[in-house]
C-alpha cells in the first residue's frame, strides 16, 4: 500500500460511509416528470439517492454532480434573489460526502462519476473521493476553461472550473472526443516531411528517465549508438521495418509520429 493511500481528510461532523448508509432515510419516489426510461425528481437529492438504492444499486452508468460552490453568497437575477449558496466549510464537505457515498453505491462497476466544483474546494473533495474510491491511476482532474481572461493586476484570473473524474473500477466505459490539429499548428508540431510527402514529428527514443531504465532489455546498441532506449530491441526492429524510424545527422534514431495519424483530445471550453 502506498503512503498516499493513508491520507484522509478530517473535519468536524464527518461520518463514516456505513453510518451514512444506515442513518439517512429514503424519500418517497414521486417523479415530477417521466420520459422513458428516465425520471426527474425535485427536492433534496440525499433521500432520493437512498431510495434509489432499492432498485438501482450498482446499476447506474453515469453520475454527474453539479453541487453548490460554497461561496457563502446570495445570487440575484435582476434584483430578485434566486439562490443562496450558504453551506460552507466542514458543513459543505459533509454535505457532499454523504451524497458521494450513495453515488458510489449506485454506480455500476463500469460506471463513472463526474463532480463539478470550484477550484478552491476541489482539492478537499478529491481527498474525500480518494477515501471512497481509493487512489487509482485512471482518476483524472478535468480543467474546464469556462470564460476568457479577467483583468486582475494582483493575481491570476479566475477563468476555470474543475471536474473530478472518478470511475468505480478500471473497467469503465470511455469514448474520447477527438478533434484535428489546428492548421496553424501543423507545421510547428510536425516539421519534417518524408519521401511520400507525409508530415511527421521526430519523437525522442531515449529512456534513461523511465521506470524501465534498469531493465537490461532496454539497453543495447542501435545504429552505432549504445544507450538505454524507450523500447526493447524487438519494438525498435518492428518500427524500423515499418519505416517509422527517423535518423538524425549523427545517426540517432527517433520515432516518427505522422500528422495524419494524430488527433487532439477535445478540450473543455465554454
Amino acid at each position: 500500500m502506498s503512503h498516499l493511500d493513508t491520507i484522509t481528510l478530517s473535519y468536524p461532523g464527518k461520518k463514516e460511509p456505513v453510518t451514512i448508509l444506515d442513518e439517512i432515510s429514503p424519500s418517497p419516489l414521486n417523479p415530477v416528470q417521466t420520459f422513458e426510461p428516465n425520471q426527474l425528481y425535485h427536492g433534496d437529492n440525499l433521500g432520493t439517492l437512498k431510495a434509489l438504492l432499492a432498485d438501482y444499486r450498482a446499476q447506474v452508468k453515469l453520475v454527474y454532480l453539479d453541487p453548490p460552490f460554497a461561496t457563502g453568497r446570495t445570487f440575484r437575477n435582476r434584483g430578485v434573489e434566486v439562490y443562496r449558496d450558504e453551506v460552507i466549510g466542514s458543513e459543505y464537505l459533509e454535505f457532499l460526502n454523504q451524497r458521494l457515498v450513495f453515488c458510489k453505491e449506485l454506480l455500476a462497476d463500469n460506471g463513472t462519476l463526474y463532480v463539478h466544483l470550484c477550484p478552491k474546494m476541489a482539492p478537499y473533495v478529491r481527498i474525500l473521493l480518494d477515501e471512497l474510491f481509493g487512489r487509482k491511476p485512471y482518476h483524472r482532474t478535468i480543467i474546464w476553461k469556462r470564460t476568457g481572461a479577467h483583468a486582475n493586476a494582483h493575481s491570476y484570473g479566475n477563468v476555470h472550473d474543475v471536474i473530478l473524474f472518478y470511475p468505480k473500477t478500471r473497467g469503465f466505459q470511455f469514448k474520447p472526443d477527438y478533434q484535428p490539429y489546428p492548421k496553424n499548428e501543423i507545421h510547428k508540431r510536425f516539421p519534417h516531411v518524408d519521401a511520400n510527402g507525409r508530415r511527421f514529428a521526430a519523437g525522442d527514443l531515449a529512456g534513461e528517465s523511465l521506470k524501465t531504465a534498469h531493465d537490461p532489455a532496454y539497453r543495447y546498441d542501435w545504429n552505432g549508438h549504445h544507450r538505454i532506449w524507450r523500447c526493447p530491441r524487438q519494438t525498435m526492429e518492428r518500427w524500423s521495418q515499418e519505416g517509422r524510424i527517423y535518423y538524425s545527422r549523427t545517426g540517432l534514431p527517433r520515432k516518427q509520429r505522422f500528422q495524419d495519424e494524430q488527433v487532439l483530445l477535445r478540450g473543455w471550453f465554454y
